[in-house]
């Protein structure tokens, strides 16, 4: 700015000659021919590949730079004069204006660099997280095995009947634990892989319903607690064994988390699709963990003191396989007041899946 102030008010700087010419001063021309190319140039090489503040803002410098130079060519005959200040501001605003979208960028990039390092850590927590869950879910079931294993090697010292049979029950849940641990962990990684087999076909909902009420007859008796269910009369188009690993998933986790009372299990026709509600009159999730519950490794309650066991996967491939159905899942929950899964499954359209 002081260069350019001393300028315009020194009369002693040279003039050019040609005074009566419509272009007064060619030779600026030059700069807005080279400023057309340096912006072709730049919009290919950054703007089109990295696209952020500062290309934009150099793209956008271009047009009082050449503002600037298009004012000095056709402008009076003098290099420096009041009259070019205003082409020489433009062109101050020009060099401003990059300056700006330089530090907008390393804001951004300060930004996102302090986000990833948060996830980063967050990630890191999670997974040391998801190492202890997995570990304390083989190691509890082992134990047991491993524990009672030895009391039935000895032929000479074998407890008396009802204890083996109490041994032998033991050794069965275990093992069944075991075994619904390693599925959900190989069906997470399936499904992770894009290698998950599906293979739908149409199956009416109200027999669909009556055999899964059917399947956890058993564990909700053992705990005293009523299934009520409520369909429409319908169709759905899903893979047999992939809507029935949903559909025993919440309820397993309904019937897991409710102590006492009912638990509830519909189905509604909704236009292109039908709507299946899991709903319980249990613990509750609270609306923090709402949020987390969809989300690999992550529990409501994942300390080492929680109640229920789990590895904190069943709903994240529930999630997923509603999801390759082309439906979606959601959950409205109130802690101490139960909760509610709400999932949709495409409905059977002959005129599109007979095809």
């Amino acid at each position: 700015y002081l260069s350019i102030h001393f300028s315009a008010d020194n009369m002693g700087l040279p003039q050019l000659l040609r005074v009566d010419n419509l272009i007064s001063r060619p030779l600026d021309l030059a700069p807005f021919i080279l400023y057309i190319v340096a912006a072709g140039f730049f919009y290919n090489r950054f703007y089109l590949k990295t696209p952020d503040f500062f290309s934009y803002s150099v793209l956008i410098s271009i047009i009082p730079h050449l503002c600037a130079q298009v004012h000095m060519a056709l402008g009076s005959t003098q290099i420096y004069d009041t009259h070019y200040n205003i082409a020489h501001y433009q062109k101050i605003v020009a060099y401003i204006v990059p300056a700006i979208g330089l530090i907008m960028n390393y804001i951004r990039n300060y930004e996102t660099e302090k986000s990833e390092h948060h996830k980063t850590r967050e990630e890191q927590g999670v997974l040391v997280e998801s190492q202890n869950i997995i570990s304390h879910e083989f190691r509890t079931p082992l134990t047991v095995i491993l524990g009672n294993a030895p009391l039935l090697t000895n032929v000479n010292k074998l407890p008396e009947p009802e204890e083996i049979a109490e041994i032998a029950e033991d050794i069965y849940h275990s093992g069944k634990h075991l075994t619904t641990i390693l599925d959900d962990v190989l069906d997470i990684t399936r499904i992770e892989a894009g290698k998950m087999r599906f293979n739908p076909r149409e199956i009416y909902v109200p027999d669909l319903i009556e055999d899964m009420k059917s399947q956890v007859q058993v564990i909700s008796e053992e705990k005293n607690l009523i299934l009520d269910s409520n369909s429409d009369e319908c169709n759905i188009w899903a893979d047999p064994t992939r809507i029935k690993q949903i559909l025993y998933n919440l309820l397993g986790n309904a019937i897991k988390f409710t102590d006492f009372g009912k638990v509830f299990i519909r189905a509604r026709k909704r236009s292109k699709f039908i709507q299946f509600e899991i709903e319980d009159v249990g613990m509750g999730i609270n609306a923090k963990d709402q949020k987390i519950i969809f989300e690999k490794y992550r529990q409501a309650d994942s300390s080492s003191t929680r109640r229920k066991e789990g590895t904190g996967l069943g709903l994240v491939i529930t999630k997923k396989l509603v999801e390759l159905h082309g439906g979606e899942i959601s959950v409205d929950s109130e802690l101490g007041k139960g909760s509610k899964f709400t999932f949709t499954i495409p409905a059977f359209m002959p005129e599109i899946h007979n095809k």
